[in-house]
């Protein structure tokens, strides 16, 4: 079991520069990095964790990619 177990619930702040909200969930770095995810994060380890507002933006952002992935799958058949 790894230290971050349970940091959300326990009122840890958003990860992003500058934002002051709670975090809503916490996401592996390396998610964020293979996004692109372009705000700046305040990070040492290997989460991050982000407010509902944050999460939204990453989850569209990475929505768009996971498209743009299949259909480059698709086409490779």
């Amino acid at each position: 079991m790894g230290m971050d177990v349970g940091k959300v619930s326990k009122g840890i702040k958003c990860s992003v520069v500058g934002c002051e909200k709670q975090a809503y969930k916490s996401v592996n770095m390396a998610n964020i990095r293979q996004s692109e995810f372009n705000l700046p994060l305040n990070v040492s380890r290997t989460r991050a964790y982000l407010c509902k507002e944050h999460y939204r933006q990453f989850k569209r952002h990475t929505k768009k990619l996971k498209k743009f992935d299949k259909w480059r799958r698709m086409s490779l058949w």
